[in-house]
């Protein structure tokens, strides 16, 4: 599998700015995008390409509740689901990581 970058813009904003509800349509724009591309994708992962699309340097706890009401806003609308994928197929622990995505028919592009 190929990374491939979102292609997602965002003009740089404060964390103010990225948490002021007037920037959600834009921003859950972003996830959409983010998501289509590079799906599957962990939220934490998603989080951090996010912020850093809109120039913001640190992850903050209310940044972090604000990508995951992002996420969370969409995820009917947009059709995002959720994959379990267990990170150590050789270990006896159950390291799992959730991933999302869109179902294969249900992608935007």
């Amino acid at each position: 599998m190929v990374y491939k970058a979102s292609g997602a813009t965002l003009n740089a904003m404060t964390a103010a700015e990225f948490c002021d509800p007037r920037n959600t349509p834009r921003l859950q724009e972003c996830v959409i995008s983010i998501v289509d591309q590079e799906s599957p994708l962990s939220s934490d992962v998603l989080a951090k390409e996010l912020i850093a699309l809109a120039g913001i340097a640190k992850m903050t706890p209310k940044l972090r509740e604000r990508c995951s009401y992002l996420i969370k806003s969409i995820e009917k609308s947009a059709k995002i689901h959720y994959t379990a994928q267990k990170l150590d197929l050789e270990s006896d622990e159950d390291d799992e990581v959730t991933f999302l995505g869109f179902p294969p028919s249900a992608g935007t592009r």
